[in-house]
């Protein structure tokens, strides 16, 4: 199964314009020769944390596009619609790090400059238009931890036992919603479903055009070739396999000091 993939980053000397998107399948002829280690440096150059990166024909400089861009799934929402202008549905899985809460100001420079800071960087806004959007339907999933990582900033990467509490107690609350998204990619009326390799061969007759992942094989789940690594944590789950299919989870890896969890619930 190929996937398309597309990460964001915008222009240093022009923050305020679109967002470029950099992808495994339209590669612009501004940016032809571009590997991927640079266009993963220009979608992390977060400002005070990195450099910015210079990259294409005409050494244009990127950064992180975290200032007005920190939730992409707009942006990514309006490219699978030209990729596939014929789908009906899609499924949108979109996860944030964490609830920032209100932002307020008092009567200091420092306050109002972290506030804008705030908004600009603000992930919150997008959810909101999205969720009502797609109210209603099972096309949009948004989960976000909504207590504990308010002060967290990208500074603190060594409070990774704090992250990880909070998260972990934020997925077992929402497991119901979780399973109801898994669910979400399984069911017959879906258009857009998981595919697997096993099976893929006897149905490629069938398969719609789909947002995220073609049409799902009859007899057979697969999360496969999945890599957790530097110290990330994932969580890998097939719920409730319909009767007469079978479930498969292989060849998942955890590296660099990353925890996953594989599992299968009939």
């Amino acid at each position: 199964m190929t996937s398309k993939s597309i990460v964001l980053a915008i222009t240093k000397n022009d923050v305020n314009a679109a967002p470029t998107t950099f992808g495994t399948y339209d590669i612009s002829s501004d940016f032809p020769a571009c590997t991927i280690w640079e266009i993963g440096r220009a979608t992390s150059a977060a400002p005070t944390f990195y450099k910015s990166i210079k990259l294409g024909r005409d050494n244009i400089d990127f950064v992180d596009p975290g200032l007005g861009y920190n939730n992409p799934c707009e942006t990514l929402i309006a490219e699978a619609t030209k990729l596939y202008p014929t789908a009906k549905e899609m499924r949108i899985l979109s996860i944030g790090t964490g609830f920032r809460g209100p932002v307020s100001i008092r009567n200091t420079r420092r306050s109002i400059i972290n506030a804008l800071k705030n908004i600009g960087t603000d992930s919150s806004k997008v959810a909101a238009r999205l969720e009502e959007k797609f109210r209603g339907t099972a096309q949009y999933y948004r989960f976000d931890v909504e207590f504990g990582l308010q002060d967290i900033t990208l500074a603190d990467w060594r409070m990774d036992s704090r992250i990880s509490t909070h998260t972990h107690n934020y997925i077992e609350r929402k497991k119901t919603e979780i399973h109801k998204f898994v669910k979400s990619l399984s069911d017959d009326g879906a258009s857009s479903k998981i595919d697997c390799e096993p099976c893929a061969k006897q149905h490629t007759e069938d398969r719609p055009s789909s947002i995220s992942t073609p049409k799902i094989a009859q007899h057979h789940l697969s999360i496969i070739r999945n890599t957790a690594s530097q110290n990330a944590e994932q969580s890998n789950i097939i719920s409730k396999v319909p009767d007469g299919r079978t479930a498969q989870i292989s060849d998942n890896r955890s590296m660099n000091g990353s925890k996953q969890w594989n599992s299968i619930m009939y």
